[in-house]
């Protein structure tokens, strides 16, 4: 398990091009971006969701990202992360474990992802109130997709205790590529 103090200390290490850890962190520490050789990044992170940005977008050479929960948003906080505009991980193909909830800007971070091959998500309380059915993201932009897992977890249940997603109606239009 990697304390703060000995994650920072990692990120000295400048030409790593693979690195597997266990932390309880929150988020990845500045010192992140010194890691631009990175090509695998591996992060057990069971007892919080591990969010991303903005460091994450200095990892340009990143082929795989591989997270026991991950997100690009912190999902406590009511406020957009800005990122640069032509931000990208071209190089990134594997991304594996990502958390998804309602969030509108989403769906700009796969656009963000454009050779990513394989992607496994779960998506959590993905109401959106405006549409009254759930959210599933739009993956169109993601041309180079090969494998999809989606994982689905609600806190919506009915009386017998079932997902209240079973009786809903679901917006998958995003697949049809």
């Amino acid at each position: 398990m990697v304390k703060d103090s000995l994650l920072n200390e990692i990120c000295m290490l400048n030409h790593l091009r693979y690195l597997s850890i266990g932390t309880e962190v929150k988020s990845l520490p500045s010192s992140f971006s010194n890691l631009w050789n990175l090509e695998i990044l591996c992060v057990v992170n069971e007892e919080s969701t591990l969010i991303l940005l903005p460091r994450i977008w200095d990892l340009v050479k990143l082929r795989g990202l591989y997270v026991s929960n991950c997100s690009f948003f912190d999902m406590d906080a009511d406020e957009s992360i800005l990122i640069a505009e032509d931000t990208k991980l071209e190089n990134l193909t594997v991304l594996h474990k990502l958390v998804l909830s309602y969030w509108k800007d989403t769906e700009d971070i796969f656009k963000r992802l454009p050779n990513l091959q394989v992607l496994s998500f779960e998506l959590k309380e993905s109401w959106d109130y405006s549409t009254e059915q759930f959210w599933f993201p739009k993956v169109d932009c993601l041309t180079e997709l090969e494998e999809l897992s989606v994982g689905f977890e609600s806190s919506n249940t009915n009386e017998s205790g079932s997902s209240a997603a079973i009786n809903r109606p679901w917006d998958f239009t995003s697949l049809l590529v």
